[in-house]
């Protein structure tokens, strides 16, 4: 029961409304010039924009392809875990979560206007194609553009830009935390261009006035 609340945890982190503005994006469109974006103006990606010329401004904020992150957590004996991350296309990508007690396959569209969860599978047999993603509508909304301050997306808003913030993994200091806010607890999630989600945490307000956090920090990052 507490491995499935944890996943039910992580989902809420990355959304939890179809938004029909990201779920247009073409699997088969050709990716903008990252340096014709106002987005490159910002601090928050001026060190990584050379890398990635041919890229969605949102494909820095997606873990990279054959990559393993691993995370540190506390408050919940499943908030530790590991993501591996294949991209099946330009902007089709599949995360395999595994938390020790169960193992989640996530499947992802980048696209101009966002990032959006597509498919979800709890402890997933065969993988899925990108020609089998195809035409799959939008389940949730990880980030929605523009990337600013006051920016909404599902029932998210961006909370900040350019955050400094610590994880085991290293110091960054231009950090973009998204927030939700509704029943008592808060969520944020914490990404750096160039890696993405780094961290996340979920706070819970007792009646007493206390507060429970669950939080999940990035700890390595290893390449297959």
């Amino acid at each position: 029961m507490k491995t499935r609340f944890f996943f039910l945890l992580v989902l809420l982190l990355t959304g939890c409304t179809q938004t029909d503005t990201l779920s247009n994006d073409s699997e088969s469109a050709e990716p903008n010039t990252l340096t014709n974006t106002a987005f490159t103006s910002t601090d928050v990606a001026s060190e990584y924009s050379s890398a990635y010329d041919n890229a969605y401004e949102m494909q820095i904020f997606m873990h990279e392809d054959l990559s393993t992150l691993t995370f540190e957590g506390t408050g919940n004996e499943f908030a530790s875990y590991q993501v591996k991350t294949n991209w099946l296309s330009a902007n089709l990508v599949r995360q395999v979560v595994d938390n020790g007690g169960s193992i989640m396959t996530r499947y992802y569209r980048v696209g101009e206007h966002g990032i959006t969860l597509i498919k979800e599978v709890e402890n997933e047999n065969t993988p899925l194609t990108a020609e089998q993603l195809k035409g799959l509508p939008s389940i949730s909304t990880l980030i929605g553009s523009p990337l600013e301050v006051g920016q909404k997306f599902d029932n998210w808003t961006i909370e900040k830009m350019n955050m400094p913030y610590e994880t085991p993994y290293k110091a960054f200091e231009h950090v973009m935390v998204t927030m939700k806010n509704e029943n008592n607890q808060t969520m944020r999630n914490y990404f750096v261009a160039g890696i993405g989600l780094v961290a996340t945490e979920f706070e819970i307000l007792n009646e007493d006035g206390t507060s429970d956090v669950i939080s999940s920090k990035l700890k390595s990052i290893e390449f297959q």
